[in-house]
């Protein structure tokens, strides 16, 4: 696994994964910095990703200007764990 400088979580619904599986993220994809946001508004199906120094990041998510490669796919995971709002 090669090291990036941070991870980031994009969620979605499951009939997009095996599109961004085979051809990665496409310009304009938002991603967060942290899994419960990724999740409450992308969906239940967590990508982590990696990213190296060329982001600047200054508030809790952000949007890609390029398409980023599937081979910074980390990992992917269902989230079935359901949030208790108050």
């Amino acid at each position: 696994m090669k090291n990036y400088k941070m991870y980031c979580y994009h969620g979605t619904k499951k009939s997009n994964i095996e599109g961004i599986l085979k051809n990665g993220f496409k310009k304009g994809t938002y991603f967060s910095l942290h899994l419960e946001d990724a999740r409450e508004y992308g969906g239940n199906y967590i990508f982590r990703v990696g990213f190296n120094s060329d982001l600047s990041i200054y508030d809790w998510q952000f949007r890609v200007d390029k398409r980023v490669p599937p081979s910074r796919i980390i990992s992917l995971h269902k989230i079935t764990v359901k949030t208790l709002v108050i």
